[in-house]
């Protein structure tokens, strides 16, 4: 049942119609979609059809209504499905992963309920996966933003393509050598100098920690002689 009304739905209406009718006319088939269709709705409905006369357009029609009267339910499960959308991490995956982000938008938007153009690059940055790689790469772009500058989908979706092909050849990527950098410059700062000599009291290099009692004792000794 549900066949023969797609088959007409799915199927323009000839140019040309056929002096006869037959079993396989395409009048035929609109007209039995049409009584299925009809067979199935409420009085409400059938009077909201009034005027349609192909089963395309009556479909058209239902299926209008429906979105209209359940835009707040498809809105909301729209935005929890993107919520929840999480790339693996394979790059032979991102493409569909970025089109699945912007289909939702799409979808949201058709509903006038379109999402604010950094929230979605905000789902994106948090639909990568949960390892050092990509975590060092949403926080080297966050940090980046200068203030009153907004984030764009489109630059986020173009630097997580870059980056997922070094990533896949096994290059060195800016975020990675970034942090790299960054920790060489932490440990750098925090070893002590090359010296024989280090108080770890005074941070000097005049004369080694376990010196710096004997040298107070002689300071204390030279100001009693005086």
């Amino acid at each position: 049942m549900k066949d023969k009304v797609v088959e007409v739905v799915e199927k323009p209406k000839p140019s040309v119609m056929p002096a006869l009718y037959s079993g396989d006319s395409w009048e035929l088939k609109d007209q039995r979609a049409r009584g299925i269709l009809i067979e199935h709705l409420n009085d409400r409905l059938v009077l909201e059809l009034q005027g349609l006369t192909t089963a395309k357009e009556m479909y058209d029609k239902i299926v209008d209504i429906h979105q209209n009267t359940n835009i707040g339910v498809n809105a909301f499960y729209t935005f929890a499905g993107m919520l929840n959308l999480k790339w693996d991490g394979d790059q032979s995956t991102l493409d569909n992963h970025i089109a699945a982000i912007k289909s939702g938008d799409a979808k949201l938007s058709g509903m006038k309920k379109p999402i604010d153009a950094e929230f979605l690059a905000f789902l994106l940055l948090n639909s990568l996966p949960d390892d050092s790689i990509w975590e060092t790469f949403r926080t080297t772009i966050l940090n980046s933003i200068p203030n009153n500058t907004t984030l764009s989908f489109a630059d986020i979706a173009s630097r997580l393509a870059s980056t997922a092909s070094l990533q896949a050849k096994g290059t060195p990527t800016s975020e990675s050598a970034l942090k790299a950098k960054s920790s060489h410059t932490s440990s750098s700062s925090s070893r002590k100098p090359k010296s024989q000599k280090w108080c770890t009291h005074h941070n000097s290099s005049t004369h080694n920690t376990e010196d710096r009692f004997a040298l107070k004792k002689k300071e204390t000794e030279g100001g009693k002689k005086k």
